[in-house]
Parts: C-alpha cells; structure tokens; sequence
C-alpha cells in the first residue's frame, strides 16, 4: 500500500470522529492492526496472527498496538495535560475495549478449530491425511 493511500485513510478517519478521541485511536487500531488482530468478546481474549496460525495474546501485544498508537498520536498533538491523558493506560485500554467492538475486528469463539483433524505445524497446517496444506 502506497504512503499515499495511507494518508488518504487517516483523512477518512480524522473526518468521522475528533482528534484525539478514543474513537479516532480505536478507528486507528483496526486500520493499522486489523490484518493481524481479532478480538473474541466470550473469551475476552485478543487474537494475533504470528504468519502461520491464529495466536492467544498472552504477551499483551494488542496492548503495546495500543499504546504506540496513543503515544504517536500524543507527541503529534503536544498539548500539555491532553497529551499525558492520552499517553496513559486507563487510554490504552479504552481504546482496545471500543476497537474489540468494531465488526471488523470481532470474532465468535465458534469460528476458531474448525477442523479438529488438522494439525498446526511451524511451516504450515497438516490434514487428517497428514498431507500439507498450502493455503
């Protein structure tokens, strides 16, 4: 993706909730981190794709999303008092409880292990016939 059609993205955001809004940071979060991140509200669990599989976040790494992003957009805005709110847990974790609500985002428990027969391996998954699968 060109640098352009990113900045044309964080135009679209900026246009549909107000700078520095938990809103506008959340909005960021599934952009930027949106091909990488799901969140399972019955698990309240987050999770990250490493490459090759689906992953628990017990690392706290949509956490750490989280707070780069508020951190960035902090030192962007430079003002004082509302900068140090915004560069603050109780912010980082405002943002991943709106971002875990977008549909974008969002996935039932039910739509993880559906194929019990297949076997996650570090280059790839294994089927019940234990031949590879490249997709």
């Amino acid at each position: 993706m060109s640098i352009g059609t990113e900045i044309d993205k964080l135009k679209d955001l900026t246009e549909s909730a107000p700078l520095g809004s938990i809103e506008l940071f959340a909005q960021m979060f599934v952009a930027e981190h949106g091909h990488e991140a799901r969140y399972v509200p019955k698990w309240d669990a987050w999770m990250l794709w490493d490459g090759t599989r689906w992953k628990k976040d017990e690392q706290l790494q949509a956490f750490t999303m989280a707070r780069r992003i508020c951190t960035r957009e902090a030192r962007k805005l430079n003002e004082g008092t509302l900068s140090r709110r915004i560069a603050s847990g109780a912010t980082y974790n405002a943002v991943l409880q709106v971002a875990g609500s977008d549909p974008k985002i969002v996935a039932p428990h039910d739509i993880w292990d559906l194929d019990l027969w297949l076997l996650n391996t570090p280059i790839g998954t294994v089927d019940d016939a234990m031949q590879p699968r490249l997709s």
